[in-house]
């Protein structure tokens, strides 16, 4: 069916698929439309791409696949510069190091910016946090939902994060994540 509705070529070395157009008529009409599909598509890049690239805000590396992440407004930025500064506050007491909006390689092929990092203060200072967190939150912006933000979750437990924190300033809850739920 693909071959039907798009004409793909190779260019550059990549297949590119532009839509074909179809004329539309009725029988015994004057009236002729010339209709185009458009299907989005997904360019994969490598890992290697992805951190020789800055992007502006920086975006979520998924097996392959950039995903922009919803900016904050006022009250998520309100929210994260404050539970960054409370650890910071406690970075002596604590042996702690907070860090904000930082890449965190989840997976080989899996890097996530949460919005707050908190890291051990003697863990060795990286380009990329590629060892656990200690804590890792996500401060929900107007367009996040909890059930957008399962996979991200998983991706922080199954690489080991032991304290994952969600908070929603629309709600003021926090929601605290395990495997089984949140």
């Amino acid at each position: 069916m693909r071959g039907d509705l798009f004409d793909d070529r190779m260019a550059g070395g990549r297949l590119q698929s532009r839509p074909r157009h179809f004329a539309v008529a009725r029988k015994g009409s004057i009236i002729r439309k010339r209709v185009s599909v458009f299907m989005s598509s997904t360019t994969l890049i490598s890992v290697q791409e992805y951190l020789a690239t800055s992007y502006r805000p920086d975006r979520d590396f998924v097996d392959g696949e950039l995903q922009e992440r919803n900016l904050g407004e006022l009250e998520h930025a309100l929210l994260q510069t404050a539970i960054a500064a409370w650890f910071w506050n406690r970075q002596k007491e604590w042996n702690v190091l907070p860090i904000v909006e930082q890449r965190v390689q989840v997976a080989a092929t899996r890097f996530r910016i949460p919005d707050v990092s908190v890291l051990p203060a003697d863990q060795p200072r990286q380009p990329i946090v590629t060892t656990p967190p200690l804590i890792l939150i996500e401060v929900l912006s107007k367009d996040d939902t909890l059930r957008s933000m399962r996979e991200r979750v998983d991706d922080y437990l199954n690489f080991g994060v032991q304290h994952v924190w969600i908070l929603d300033p629309a709600t003021q809850r926090a929601y605290v994540c395990n495997l089984t739920g949140f």
